[in-house]
């Protein structure tokens, strides 16, 4: 959103130009050009919004996980179990850096059981 916000700051200072003019296929007066990096500007506003849903969405994941593995820390086994090795506690930084990246990439749906 940072961008959107630069480039719409940019825009505002080229409206300030009288005399700008630039072809590029078409002859573009101030105006012109003005409106060609506003449209940018919005473009990156709306890449950045969709960003940080992402992130909203990514932090409910690595919430659910994180509730998960305090749940199954508490699992007891008695014998012949010795020794269980919990995932989500020992490796919870890669797990958590797996869901942010690929948490929410459209995908097909998968059930392990």
């Amino acid at each position: 959103m940072a961008a959107g916000a630069a480039v719409s700051l940019i825009a505002a200072g080229i409206q300030t130009v009288r005399s700008l003019r630039v072809r590029w296929i078409w002859e573009f007066d101030r105006n012109g050009v003005y409106h060609l990096v506003q449209t940018l500007g919005v473009l990156l506003f709306g890449l950045g919004f969709r960003a940080d849903e992402g992130k909203q969405d990514a932090m409910t994941l690595e919430r659910i996980a994180a509730e998960l593995a305090q749940e199954v820390e508490g699992l007891r086994f008695g014998p012949p179990v010795a020794h269980v090795y919990n995932p989500l506690a020992y490796a919870w930084e890669p797990h958590r850096r797996y869901l942010q990246r690929y948490g929410l990439l459209p995908g097909k749906s998968c059930c392990w059981a």
